[in-house]
Order: structure tokens, then sequence, then C-alpha cells
């Protein structure tokens, strides 16, 4: 596993003067703020007994945080990368040859809530809110599937967002990431998973039907934002 996180860290820092994936350049942040924080995951997880789920997509994976150091510590699990830019597309693919995970695969695709991607867990790294996740990855996700959100300190305001009888809050974690060197600032995390309640099934209907259940649920209160999924597609 040792080898396979060096190797992983120079096809990384290679790439990244071609593709910009992060601003990080120093040895320490990178291992601190992409790989620490990617696999103290699987450590919080296992500590409240919940286990890394079986098939797990990683959603808008970018450099391939936190799927493809889950994926070297999970030879058990699937796991599925999504994102949407080709030229990230295009080095995941390659990574994931060098490296031989056989437990991994990577769709270019912006995902949506039509969807069904077929997982019964989702990864997500400061992609986006809370709601949106849950709602993009409707029909991708399984009943009693998990949510799983790397977040920051200050989500108060997602927490709420989700309020709904369609998601159970399973884990709200406080944690500060290890220092590895004396000037680094402390780096606080959420780690926030959530249980998905009922059956993809239910949710196959026609989708302004779907659309109001979910604002009653998880508190959407307009569909009128050019940034709003559903608005995008009824607009059409």
């Amino acid at each position: 596993q040792q080898k396979l996180f060096y190797e992983f860290y120079q096809f990384l820092t290679k790439k990244n003067l071609e593709i910009n994936f992060t601003r990080l350049h120093d040895l320490d942040d990178i291992i601190k703020k992409h790989f620490i924080d990617s696999i103290i995951i699987k450590k919080i997880l296992e500590e409240q007994n919940i286990p890394i789920p079986n098939q797990l997509m990683d959603l808008g994976t970018g450099g391939g945080f936190p799927g493809i150091p889950l994926a070297i510590l999970s030879p058990e699990s699937h796991f599925i990368l999504v994102e949407s830019r080709k030229n990230r597309v295009d080095y995941l693919k390659e990574l994931i040859n060098i490296l031989n995970l056989r437990n991994v695969e990577v769709i270019h695709k912006t995902l949506t809530y039509k969807d069904n991607l077929n997982c019964n867990g989702v990864i997500t790294r400061a992609f986006e809110r809370i709601k949106e996740t849950a709602i993009r990855t409707t029909n991708s996700l399984e009943k009693d599937g998990l949510l799983i959100f790397l977040k920051g300190p200050n989500c108060e305001e997602e927490l709420r967002e989700m309020n709904s009888k369609f998601f159970s809050l399973l884990l709200d974690y406080d944690y500060t990431l290890p220092e590895i060197k004396k000037t680094h600032e402390k780096d606080k995390r959420k780690l926030i998973v959530f249980k998905k309640n009922i059956s993809k099934e239910t949710l196959l209907e026609p989708v302004n039907r779907y659309y109001f259940k979910l604002r009653e649920y998880i508190n959407i209160k307009s569909i009128n934002s050019d940034q709003n999924i559903f608005f995008k597609k009824i607009k059409k």
C-alpha cells in the first residue's frame, strides 16, 4: 500500500503541472490535506461501526480524492469515480492503470437525478451543498445506502436543509487533521453521514411530482433559480 501511495503522489504532482488539480505544491501540505484527509475517513467510520459501502461512488472526484486512497485501503469494495471534466477523467484512467486498481472504474458524466449508477454509498469532498447531492444521487443510491460528506466545520445550515423523512443523520463528527509540521495551522473538519430511508422505486414518478415531494421534505423553497438542477430540466 505504501508503494501505491508513493506512485499516486508522484503521478499527481507530475500531472498537476499540466492540469492544476490543486494549488498545493508543498509535500507536507499535499500529504496532509489530500492523502491524510482521505485516509482518515476509513478510520473514523470503522471506529463508529460504519463500514465502507461495497459499491461506493465518489462524486466529483477531481484528482481522485477521496476515492483512490480509499480504494487502495479497501480492495474488497468497488469504487465508481464520477467526474465531468475530460482532462481529469483521462488522468484518472491513466492513474488507475499505473496503480493496477481493479476495484475502481471512472465514469465521465455530469450526474443528474435521472441517472442510475447503482451504488449503496456516495462520498463527496468539497463538492456542493448536501441537499444538492441528495437530490442528484436519488436514482443511483439504493435504500439504506449512505451519503458521506467531507465538510468544513461550519455546515450547520446545510444540515438543517436536510430535515428530511427521506434521510436519517447517522453521524456528525468533528475532527482535526493531524499536524505534520509545527507551522501548520489546525485544519478542522466534519464528517457527515446520512442513511437513505426510501427505495429508488419510490422516486420513479413524473419529475414534477417527485420535485414537489422533495420540496416538502428537503425544504427547497423555489425552482426559479438558474442554479437549481430541477429548474434547468423543467425549463427545457
